[in-house]
């Protein structure tokens, strides 16, 4: 069988076309292309206000200055994440609070959630991790902003109680723009500095040079919006054969003792970004990996627990054992291949590759 990649955005001759009439145009930013995106997806996800971004790294910073974060302000995050999840909350000279996850499926743990001191905490950052939606219910309890990072979840509605929800759309992404984001919310006058800090702080009006705060250029291009807008028309059945992978995947592994299946595929507030497995030991995540590159199979490791970088030890005073649930999450973590244009058949392979790695490490 050829290489199976992790990962392959499904471009098809529709975003092909796309692409070369914003070409053609010559128009190409601040052209129509991002404002019938925005509408589009607004719409999509039941929201009111959509704002384009150039990456969901860049959605999750503009959203932490628009709430006004500043320095020695603390934000309580997952300990278990992509780094822009604490980045965002640095790049304003404050403080990421982490929050120890559930260890069978990397999201927060409410308990330990309960267990955080509120003073000088000014928002929350949940996680909706490998496309799983946290449930806000407890986090609203708190009263505090909540903007969810929801770059890896895209296809669930997002719940009531966010003042933000921010979305990602890299290459292994739902749907892609090739590099962009987009934020959405309910919330008129948010969203109004969202689009200022997007684009270089400047306020909608005759004169265009009046700044309102200090902005960045974190704008979309038309180019990139024609990309997604394609895909956004095209996301139903992205969305639904991407489940379907994932549920053929998740029953040929149900009987396997050696891994256990993290996403939870009786939980509708689940979208398939990849297939994250657990496995019982080291040696038997080794033997399986051994057997997937052997035959060309493209895996991940996931990501270490955010403690494990020296600058964010040095920001937070943390340490990795702070946060034992989020080692043992991220301990023998794999992850599989998952993209729409993915047939059953690698499927059946990958997880025959599994069953041998597993046979492997007994012998």
């Amino acid at each position: 069988m050829k290489k199976i990649p992790l990962f392959q955005p499904n471009i098809t001759r529709k975003e092909l076309k796309a692409v070369e009439n914003v070409l053609k145009s010559k128009q190409l930013s601040r052209g129509p292309c991002v404002e019938i995106f925005e509408q589009q997806f607004a719409k999509f996800v039941g929201r009111r206000f959509a704002i384009a971004v150039s990456s969901g790294t860049s959605g999750l910073d503009i959203c932490m200055k628009a709430l006004g974060i500043k320095k020695g302000d603390r934000v309580i995050t997952s300990a278990y994440s992509f780094i822009a999840s604490a980045n965002c909350i640095l790049y304003q000279g404050a403080i990421p609070v982490f929050c120890d996850v559930n260890s069978h499926n990397g999201l927060i743990n409410t308990n330990r959630l309960k267990q955080i001191s509120p003073e000088k905490v000014k928002a929350i950052l949940p996680v909706d991790i490998f496309g799983q939606q946290y449930d806000l219910s407890e986090l609203k309890k708190n009263g505090l902003p909540i903007i969810v990072d929801s770059c890896e979840s895209f296809g669930v509605p997002p719940q009531a109680g966010a003042l933000a929800n921010v979305y990602g759309f890299y290459p292994n992404k739902q749907i892609t723009t090739g590099e962009g984001g987009m934020i959405v919310t309910d919330d008129e006058q948010f969203a109004n500095k969202l689009r200022s800090l997007r684009n270089q702080g400047f306020k909608k009006t005759k004169d265009y040079l009046k700044k309102i705060d200090i902005g960045f250029n974190f704008r979309m291009s038309d180019i990139n919006a024609a990309l997604g807008l394609t895909q956004l028309q095209n996301a139903k059945k992205i969305l639904q054969k991407r489940w379907k992978l994932a549920r053929t995947y998740s029953e040929l592994l149900d009987d396997i003792l050696e891994v256990a299946f993290v996403l939870n595929m009786r939980n509708k507030n689940v979208s398939i970004f990849n297939i994250p497995i657990i496995c019982k030991n080291r040696h038997i995540r080794d033997c399986i990996v051994q057997e997937l590159e052997k035959h060309q199979v493209e895996y991940s490791f996931g990501f270490p627990p955010l403690t494990h970088f020296a600058y964010i030890q040095k920001a937070t005073k943390c340490k990795p054992t702070d946060f034992p649930n989020a080692e043992i999450f991220a301990k023998n973590l794999l992850c599989l291949p998952m993209f729409t244009d993915m047939s059953t058949k690698q499927v059946l392979f990958i997880v025959k590759c599994i069953k041998q790695g597993i046979s492997n490490a007994k012998n």
